[in-house]
């Protein structure tokens, strides 16, 4: 049988120990995390504007997944919308482009209020009118 040098003796000693730490750190983290990845390591394959998803947490920031597309949320009324990747944050409604409000009878629907006419109504001259089905 071979004798150890005191060399090869701290080797081994050595490599044990960074075997025993890794092990540690993994049980350590399968514990913590109940055997999942933390969110910052478990999507690694985030999403940009425009492109397909479909579990939440899989988009870059700001963006959010909406109707499977990561898109950018417009926070405020009269901004730029287009239905696929710039959508409006709720209660608005992308409508020819703009972030707009939904608004009932009697109200304002001009280009420059920002609003559309709800559903059974439609907007002549400037203000949301029952039509009746008539056009």
């Amino acid at each position: 049988m071979r004798k150890e040098t005191p060399l090869n003796h701290m080797f081994h000693t050595f490599v044990i120990l960074i075997v025993f730490i890794i092990a540690a750190v993994s049980v350590f983290n399968f514990v913590i995390y109940g055997g999942k990845l933390p969110d910052a390591m478990a999507y690694q394959d985030l999403r940009d504007i425009g492109e397909r998803c479909d579990k939440e947490n899989v988009c870059y920031e700001p963006l959010q997944c909406r109707s499977q597309v990561c898109a950018l949320i417009v926070p405020e009324k009269g901004g730029r919308c287009n239905e696929y990747d710039l959508m409006c944050v709720s209660p608005y409604v992308c409508d020819e482009q703009m972030c707009k409000e939904r608004v009932g009878a009697n109200r304002v629907c001009d280009l420059g209020s920002f609003q559309v006419c709800s559903e059974g109504l439609e907007c002549l001259d400037g203000i949301c009118r029952v039509v009746n089905g008539l056009f």
